[in-house]
């Protein structure tokens, strides 16, 4: 027998309204406008408090860190990075490939390590300019910019200023505990035996707008 087709499944389906509800009702509208315009406040305000204080004291405090690793990047792309592969093939016995690969690796390390010396040569006169040579507005200028730079440290500086409301995970042990605390007595007495009274042929899933939980002898839940 075959099932409906096409055109039916879509006439029987539900349409989505273009708008939303909250813009077709001036009074939901203009709540909608001032929910948003709080959140935005709010955001702004909390960032605002805590970037004098706490922001740009974590900049200062990951600004070393942030230099370390902007250095060890450079050395290892100084000795070329790659060389692992070489060395990798120099242990499974394969001399010849190895030879190969490290003759290849040589010239681009040391045009590498050079441009990295004169690169550490001028970076280091920019320093000690900056350091003795420079006003104090170039110096805050340069303090400012080398702590936005390094301060990061890759890792998130700012906090949340709305944290989502976390819905805890549907699990079995929850859904036998709920029919418990129904008070029909086969359940009752089936929970009293543990995980051998009420079983579930497979793991708790979402299907759909619900969850989906399924017992050995038929449906326990489906919740939407």
């Amino acid at each position: 027998m075959s099932g409906p087709g096409v055109i039916d499944r879509i006439k029987n389906s539900k349409r989505m309204g273009v708008f939303p509800p909250w813009m077709k009702s001036r009074r939901e509208f203009v709540e909608a406008l001032g929910w948003l315009a709080g959140h935005l406040w709010h955001t702004v305000a909390f960032h605002a408090v805590r970037v004098p204080f706490v922001y740009l004291l974590k900049l200062v405090w990951r600004s070393p860190r942030g230099v370390l690793n902007i250095l060890g990047r450079i050395g290892r792309w100084a000795v070329d990075g790659e060389g692992e592969v070489s060395q990798h093939t120099a242990t499974n016995e394969q001399v010849d490939e190895y030879l190969k690969l490290s003759r290849q690796r040589d010239r681009p390390v040391r045009l590498r390590m050079i441009l990295t010396v004169l690169g550490g040569v001028f970076a280091l006169g920019v320093g000690l300019f900056l350091l003795f040579g420079a006003q104090s507005r170039t110096q805050f200028i340069a303090a400012t910019v080398a702590v936005l730079g390094f301060g990061p440290a890759d890792a998130p500086l700012a906090t949340r200023a709305v944290i989502k409301t976390e819905v805890q995970k549907l699990t079995s042990d929850i859904v036998v505990k709920a029919m418990a605390s129904i008070g029909i007595g086969q359940i009752v007495s089936a929970v009293a035996k543990g995980m051998d009274g009420i079983k579930f042929v497979s793991p708790i899933t979402r299907e759909g707008p619900g969850l989906r939980a399924e017992r050995a002898m038929g449906w326990v839940a489906d919740d939407g």
